[in-house]
């Protein structure tokens, strides 16, 4: 039975029907743009139903034709509707592949190899010291892998060994292998011992110990990450009840007419009573915002190929601009530390927004963003929930810890947990049309820095996600109608400054087509209420 673009739900229904055709999509997980949402579930499908044989993802490249950029003169792929004058076009449509025209992977082409690999850890016990390899290739065993596990304390890595046992692993086997017998477990465990509050991490990666056609020796042809002891996050109360009992400092406050200053050691905050916004961040008299930049809710993100393909862009239209009018900003000194409240309405979608700046004594600042929604209309959506912050140009470097190094978002995160560095520059994926890029799930904190390493580290309390690029939200966004420009990343002129997006949830990208489906339920971003805080912190 060979459909095509069949849902997780219809795949589900027909597997578990009377039909004896087992079912093979000759077309699914339409990979047009920024996609490739939702492909764990299709596998995870593929693996529960033996009459589930997969599918053929559409398609395999971006088909573009190589051109130079009008705008800016740099090289751009072309698309429907760039050649001629009356073109008959479906315009980028045929840009929907797992690589683009050169042969570079797209991102969600990671998403797409990790999930189709053929060798997997499973039931791994680390009380008993024991794991499980499991070999789901049909026709080979594993004599030509050989295992290596690399031990992250906090994302860096610290200890690696080889795993044993892997030859003979015949096919469609599952062999137990003792880790005690490896060289590091009794180091893992006097790690674990000393860091009670770090997050321990294990990287298994099964590489070919001998070439083979197209693939040389050493290449890594699947990876697992384990968790061995989970990430402890800060929480706002305790990093104000520990600036209260260690920083000998005062906050300074001072109240004008225009502004509310907070002021602990050499850092300095300003938020607009008019605005009720951060304004300006300074430290030791330098400016760490972008001026005319103040930080600022943001719910919008610019539509990806999927989202147009929904309509999500006109469905969402209200929270582009969702009419913030600042109801009331105030002033109060809090035990560690001095708070200003903002509450300010959105009267676009009648909800409301509390924002809190709470600077502490030790010069840290707890960000905090709490939405009211409005009761009957809670069953829609939003792009984000988050807050954009925008630093000079010179702050062009990032260094996280979160999933990388390769963009991820809710439903595609097939990246591991790690300590990364990147310049902002490097950040934007340049997909054939400009679009939402360059974001990164369960970051535990996120430094944008100078050359010196000076700049400001946003630190987790929980779920965050976060990017920076050199380009504003506005200069992705294809507009009301996407036929209506022939935009190309080549096109983008990038910006003096760096635009920093932290955010609690981000709405899921979907995959199953491009022409009307939405990311899986648990993948949307309801309007709902919510309570996202973080600390900044200067570096």
């Amino acid at each position: 039975f060979c459909h095509m673009y069949y849902d997780h739900q219809s795949c589900d229904r027909y597997c578990q029907g009377s039909n004896p055709r087992p079912l093979i999509q000759c077309e699914y997980s339409h990979a047009m743009g920024n996609s490739g949402g939702g492909f764990k579930e299709y596998w995870e499908l593929t693996r529960k139903y033996p009459n589930y044989q997969g599918g053929f993802i559409w398609d395999f490249i971006d088909q573009g034709v190589r051109g130079v950029s009008k705008v800016t003169g740099k090289q751009i792929w072309m698309y429907g509707g760039d050649d001629g004058r009356y073109p008959a076009s479906d315009h980028n449509f045929n840009c929907n592949g797992v690589i683009q025209p050169d042969r570079t992977p797209n991102p969600h082409a990671y998403e797409f190899r990790y999930y189709q690999q053929n060798y997997w850890i499973k039931n791994f016990d680390m009380q008993n010291g024991t794991v499980e390899v499991y070999n789901e290739d049909f026709f080979r065993t594993m004599d030509n892998i050989e295992g290596l596990v690399e031990i992250l304390v906090d994302g860096q890595s610290v200890l690696t060994a080889t795993v044993p046992e892997l030859t003979g692993l015949k096919p469609q086997e599952t062999r137990k292998i003792n880790l005690n017998q490896l060289p590091i477990a009794s180091q893992v465990m006097d790690i674990m011992g000393a860091n009670p509050n770090a997050e321990i991490l294990a990287n298994v990666k099964f590489r070919l110990k001998n070439s083979e056609p197209l693939l040389p020796a050493g290449y890594e042809v699947a990876a697992q990450q384990l968790t061995l002891q989970n990430h402890t996050f800060p929480t706002a109360e305790e990093t104000l009840a520990k600036a209260k009992a260690e920083g000998e400092q005062t906050v300074k406050v001072d109240s004008q007419l225009a502004c509310y200053t907070m002021q602990a050691g050499d850092l300095c905050v300003t938020v607009g009573r008019y605005t009720g916004m951060i304004d300006y961040i300074d430290r030791d008299g330098r400016p760490l915002l972008e001026d005319g930049y103040s930080v600022t809710p943001n719910f919008w993100r610019a539509p990806t190929d999927n989202d147009f393909g929904a309509g999500l862009q006109l469905r969402f239209a209200s929270w582009k601009n969702p009419g913030l009018k600042v109801k009331n900003v105030s002033l109060a000194l809090v035990e560690g530390g001095a708070t200003v409240t903002s509450v300010i309405d959105l009267t676009a979608v009648n909800g409301q927004l509390t924002l809190t700046y709470t600077l502490t004594q030790d010069g840290q600042l707890i960000v905090g963003q709490k939405l009211k929604a409005d009761p009957e209309k809670k069953d829609g959506n939003m792009f984000r929930y988050g807050m954009q912050w925008v630093m000079p140009q010179r702050y062009n470097s990032v260094t996280y810890y979160g999933r990388g190094p390769v963009e991820t978002y809710i439903d595609r995160d097939a990246q591991p947990l790690g300590l990364y560095t990147q310049k902002v520059s490097e950040m934007y994926h340049p997909y054939v049309r400009p679009q939402e890029s360059g974001n990164h799930m369960d970051v535990r904190s996120w430094a944008v820095t100078d050359a010196a390493g000076h700049g400001l580290q946003f630190v987790a309390t929980g779920k965050m996600e976060c990017s920076t690029l050199p380009y504003l939200v506005e200069d992705l966004d294809g507009g009301w109608e996407k036929t209506a420009y022939q935009k190309h990343s080549g096109d983008l002129v990038e910006r003096p400054f760096s635009v920093i997006q932290i955010q609690q949830r981000q709405f899921g990208l979907g995959g199953v087509n491009s022409w009307g489906t939405w990311p899986l339920p648990q993948y949307q971003l309801h309007y709902l209420d919510y309570d996202f805080t973080y600390i900044v912190k200067p570096v």
